[in-house]
């Protein structure tokens, strides 16, 4: 089988923006304030700054009821399946991005969420870094460290806006995979 090309970095930056977009006009529709800091120029990543240490800002900082949080939006086509145990559907991100959530919630003492928007079930999945921390799971990929996180640990909130296209996978394996549920599970069978 015959591998399709990675996305490019501007393609994979397109795809980022155009979810972050979708995720911001439904935060937007639940009554969220929001400062976009993505979309805050500064010719690089904007960052949290002090003296010797400089960390990549979540996407946005939000308000709803006069509560502050952070809001790091993901766009994913959809989760993989781990075949072994936990025997799980999950996302993965890189460990040096889930260390900078991390970093920014305990530098601001404001909570930091991850929210996952998946283009193929039409789902925003949403839940705070602290409760996604318990059943986190580590692995290599690429010859990165990354943090895979379970499906079901997210709150699941179905997404009636304009989705992106999704991203046609590269592995055998995920070509092969039946999609995962549109709702929670305990584990796969």
């Amino acid at each position: 089988m015959a591998m399709k090309p990675r996305l490019s970095n501007k393609e994979q930056r397109r795809l980022g923006s155009e979810g972050e977009d979708v995720v911001r006009q439904w935060l937007k529709k639940q009554g969220y304030v929001i400062l976009p800091s993505s979309l805050i120029e500064t010719g690089k990543a904007p960052m949290l700054e002090g003296e010797v240490s400089r960390t990549i800002l979540p996407n946005n900082l939000t308000w709803l009821q006069k509560r502050a949080g952070w809001i790091e939006v993901k766009t994913k086509s959809h989760p993989t399946k781990h075949e072994n145990p936990p025997r799980r559907y999950e996302h993965g991100l890189p460990l040096r991005h889930w260390n900078a959530y991390l970093n920014i919630q305990e530098e601001t003492a404001i909570p930091v969420s991850l929210a996952i928007l998946e283009i193929e079930s039409g789902l925003l999945l949403m839940q705070y870094v602290d409760k996604l921390a318990m059943n986190k799971r580590g692995f290599y990929m690429d010859g990165e460290p990354h943090i895979y996180l379970s499906r079901d640990d997210f709150d699941m909130i179905p997404i009636n806006l304009n989705l992106p296209d999704p991203i046609q996978p590269l592995a055998e394996r995920t070509l092969k995979q039946c999609p995962a549920p549109t709702y929670k599970q305990e584990r796969l069978l």
